[in-house]
């Protein structure tokens, strides 16, 4: 949760991107694993775990152990997301990457 909202806070300052905006997001969640068949959960665990964290939506979380990253977030809520992009590979340890964009208006 800490890396995650690490790399939050980081492309938010390289970017024009404002989380405040309740706009549209499409998701990416690409778990890695040696054993890709083996994954220890599936994707709606991944996905709506994941999913929690960037959200400024955060209801009844005690998050005073991450300081400053408890401000961090991508979207407001977790119900902006729009479209969602899931794949299991093959990599040397148990692992994630995510990547959030915002969508055109409809």
């Amino acid at each position: 949760m800490v890396e995650l909202l690490r790399k939050a806070e980081q492309a938010l300052a390289e970017s024009a991107w404002n989380p405040t905006e309740k706009r549209p997001v499409g998701l990416e969640l690409v778990i890695t694993a040696p054993e890709p068949e083996a994954i220890p959960g599936d994707a709606t665990n991944y996905l709506g775990s994941v999913a929690d964290v960037p959200q400024a939506n955060r209801v009844n979380a005690d998050l005073s152990h991450l300081g400053g990253l408890a401000e961090t977030s991508l979207f407001h809520d977790d119900r902006q997301i729009r479209e969602l992009q899931y794949s299991v590979k093959a990599g040397d340890a148990l692992g994630y990457s995510m990547r959030v964009w915002l969508l055109c208006s409809r």
